[in-house]
């Protein structure tokens, strides 16, 4: 199966925004990564879809890591979205599919804050939110299109949570046990 999307420099690729072949090797702008791409400069948190099995490992790492071991599948910030519609003709093919911060370019949850609470990460290249500036309002959280943003009530003010790749190192790559989340 091939599934062609948009691809923008600078943002995260997943579902529909990288194609795969049959043999499961991410396409980028109709290019093999690392040939010819320039979105590819840069390591990116990728999704392979047909491989993903729903067995949330990858919500529990991200739970784990930002929230002192804590394991809770809705304080991850990566969502296992599953359509279990089985029957007579109907497909099966992805059942599971992860939700990534893409790094949206331009960002709803950037452009909606109030109070300019995100930053750029230079050495990953992504957004994150800035937790001094952060008031908690939650315009971020409900504006993201992919439902990835979290707020974090650990302490006793609120703060919106995304993706931070884990400081380059993400958990939910290292545990998924069948390959579905690559960072390369």
């Amino acid at each position: 199966m091939t599934v062609r999307g948009p691809c923008s420099i600078g943002s995260v690729h997943y579902g529909n925004n990288v194609d795969f072949n049959a043999a499961d090797q991410p396409f980028c702008c109709g290019e093999q990564f690392g040939r010819n791409c320039l979105s590819m400069s840069k390591k990116k948190l990728k999704v392979i879809t047909e491989r993903c099995v729903g067995c949330r490992i990858c919500e529990l790492a991200c739970s784990m890591s930002h929230f002192n071991g804590a394991f809770n599948y809705r304080n991850g910030l990566i969502r296992v979205e599953s359509n279990r519609d089985f029957g007579l003709n109907k497909s099966i093919k992805n059942i599971d599919r992860p939700h990534i911060c893409i790094q949206c370019d331009p960002a709803p949850c950037i452009e909606i804050c109030p109070v300019d609470a995100f930053d750029m990460n230079e050495q990953l290249h992504i957004s994150i939110v800035d937790q001094e500036n952060c008031i908690g309002c939650e315009q971020c959280i409900n504006e993201c299109p992919y439902d990835v943003m979290t707020l974090c009530r650990e302490n006793e003010e609120a703060k919106a949570l995304k993706c931070d790749l884990c400081g380059g190192e993400p958990r939910c790559v290292l545990y998924c046990p069948v390959g579905a989340l690559v960072y390369e």
